[in-house]
C-alpha cells in the first residue's frame, strides 16, 4: 500500500513537479483562457502543494490570483496534475480538498477553477457560481466552476475576470 503525503511545494520539488505537468500537458495550448491568465503571473507559493510517493512527486496542485470584476482578488485553482499511472486513486480530490481547507483559513472568499464539471463539481464546485463571469481566450462550455465559502463572493460578479499584473 502506497504511502502519499500531501505537503507544501519547495524549491526541491521543482524540477519533478515540472516533468510532471509536461507530462500531463504537454501541449500547453496558448490560447486557452486557462494559459492566457496564468502566463508570466507567479503562482502563490504558500498554496502550491505536492503529493508525495516516499520522496517521489506524484501530485501537484498549484492556485493563481486573479481580479474579479469588482476588483477583489480571486485564486484560480490549476493546474492539478496527477501521474498518469496513478490516476483514480483520488490523489487529485486529496489535493484539491487539502488545497480548500488551507485557504478556507484565509481572507480569501472562494476560488474558481477551468476543468472538468464532473471532477470538480464532485469536490462541491458549481457552475451556477460563475454563469456571469467571462474569460478571456477559448473556454470550452461548463468549465468555469466555482466555490464560495462566503455567500454571495462569485455570484453576484458579472463581467471579465483578469490577470493581476
Amino acid at each position: 500500500m502506497r504511502q502519499i503525503t500531501l505537503t507544501q511545494e519547495t524549491r526541491e520539488h521543482q524540477s519533478a513537479r515540472n516533468a510532471l505537468i509536461t507530462a500531463c500537458f504537454a501541449d500547453p495550448q496558448p490560447g486557452r483562457a486557462a494559459f492566457k491568465l496564468r502566463e508570466d503571473v507567479a503562482p502563490i507559493d504558500k498554496f502550491s502543494y505536492v503529493a508525495l510517493d516516499g520522496a517521489t512527486v506524484i501530485g501537484s496542485l498549484r492556485f493563481y490570483p486573479l481580479r474579479l470584476p469588482n476588483d477583489a482578488e480571486v485564486l484560480m485553482l490549476g493546474p492539478l496534475a496527477i501521474a498518469p499511472l496513478l490516476r483514480g486513486h483520488r490523489i487529485g480530490q486529496r489535493l484539491v480538498q487539502h488545497g480548500v481547507d488551507m485557504l478556507k483559513s484565509t481572507s480569501y472568499n472562494g476560488l474558481i477553477v477551468i476543468g472538468d464539471a464532473g471532477y470538480f463539481t464532485a469536490l462541491d464546485f458549481d457552475v451556477a457560481l460563475t454563469q456571469h463571469l467571462k474569460l478571456p481566450g477559448i473556454v470550452a462550455p461548463l468549465t468555469l466552476l466555482g466555490l464560495e465559502w462566503h455567500v454571495e463572493f462569485l455570484s453576484q460578479q458579472s463581467g471579465m475576470l483578469r490577470r493581476i499584473a
